[in-house]
């Protein structure tokens, strides 16, 4: 099984290509060695390819991802523009792909199929920004991703938090033309019509599969084991497959005395596997955990409803791999009758909720109407394109 080599892999990008005379790639690289410039203290300014603050224009064409690519072609076999388009799309995981061809100065780059690698793209007259990071960026903030964030828990469509900083499409291939100053962007996979296809799908399988390729990378694996059934499912796959493991567990003694992490440990003694057990601080709201995990979490958006902020501090991992939401495949919370009325009337939190009232203490009347009513709009824009059925209602859900 090919395995892309960590010398090829990278947490985070930003890369600029600016219109000035001279101008060609700016980078921002933070590679799994370890660096003493954190990704949100450095800026893209005009130079080129980078990596930790070294040039490679000299060294010819580079080839890096972000996240952890699976499945793919051999990395050897990316040797330019032409071949990084054909073959980057072979490959599956959560990634990004970015090709520069010295010889003819073009940036090749392509998103996972579902978009679970964040990316971030500005295209405008003074060239092509793209970061995994909005803070990597300056800009106004963009009202209606930000009604989103309040509403739904994250943008939708193609907005970020950042006004004119888009998401770029999941299954994208970019192709820039430095000489041409010429985007052009193309998806190479697309969302297959509604069939009942699902239901011969071996859905053990699958995840099965993927354990196996991301086992491949050699790292040890630990499974942030909870009460929940996704993380259940998964520590016992990696038991079938003989794949040594160990679990995190994190209490959580403010939600129903810890219900979630006792589950978890009955669980992780029954499958007769090591754990430990952190217990985050009782006031862990007010402690600087909690804002490294604001500044940390630009790209995933800081969780309102706070869990995951209180795991996140534990986690010592150079990736992190969820698995393809098994909890909304498997499980199907959202398969109410009634389709999109009913999601949106369960899912989405209206004018009058407790967190609405919150952020019109914040912002200002005018600010607040602006979100609420750009968020109404691409809400509406984003259902009116998809089946008005359970089958649109799940496509929205992974989609988003």
């Amino acid at each position: 099984m090919n395995v892309v080599p960590v010398s090829y892999r990278a947490k985070k990008l930003a890369i600029h290509i600016g219109a000035r005379a001279g101008s060609r790639v700016a980078s921002m690289l933070d590679r799994q060695n370890s660096s003493r410039f954190p990704i949100s203290q450095r800026k893209c300014t005009s130079g080129s390819l980078g990596c930790l603050g070294a040039t490679l224009p000299a060294q010819g064409s580079v080839c890096f991802f972000t996240g952890s690519p699976i499945h793919g072609p051999a990395i050897g076999d990316i040797v330019d523009a032409d071949s990084a388009a054909r073959l980057f799309p072979g490959y599956d995981g959560a990634f990004t792909g970015v090709f520069w061809d010295a010889q003819r100065n073009i940036l090749v780059v392509a998103t996972d199929c579902l978009g679970m690698q964040p990316l971030y793209m500005r295209h405008a007259e003074d060239g092509l920004t793209l970061t995994t990071d909005t803070k990597a960026v300056t800009g106004d903030p963009d009202l209606a991703g930000w009604g989103a964030f309040i509403s739904i828990g994250h943008p939708i469509g193609e907005r970020s938090l950042m006004n004119g900083l888009q998401h770029v499409p999941p299954a994208s291939i970019l192709i820039y033309d430095c000489a041409e100053r010429r985007l052009t962007v193309r998806q190479y996979w697309h969302w297959p019509d509604p069939s009942e296809a699902w239901r011969r799908h071996d859905f053990l399988a699958s995840p099965e599969h993927d354990i196996s390729a991301y086992a491949a990378f050699g790292d040890p694996g630990t499974v942030l084991l909870s009460g929940g059934f996704d993380s259940r499912l998964l520590l016992l796959l990696l038991k079938r497959l003989q794949i040594p493991v160990d679990a995190l567990i994190v209490a959580h003694e403010d939600e129903i005395d810890d219900a979630d992490g006792r589950l978890a440990e009955k669980v992780a003694a029954a499958a007769d596997v090591p754990f430990q057990k952190a217990h985050p601080h009782p006031d862990f709201f007010s402690t600087s955990q909690y804002i490294d995990y604001l500044n940390a979490s630009d790209v995933g958006y800081p969780s309102l409803d706070l869990f995951i902020a209180k795991v996140a501090p534990q986690i010592n991992a150079t990736s992190v791999w969820e698995g393809l939401i098994p909890a909304v495949a498997f499980n199907t919370p959202h398969q109410l009758p009634g389709g999109f009325e009913a999601y949106q009337r369960h899912e989405i939190r209206g004018a009058d909720s407790a967190v609405w009232r919150a952020a019109k203490t914040l912002f200002t009347p005018d600010a607040a109407e602006a979100m609420m009513q750009g968020f109404s709009d691409d809400l509406r824009n984003e259902i009116a394109r998809l089946p008005q059925d359970m089958f649109g209602v799940q496509q929205f859900i992974v989609q988003h």
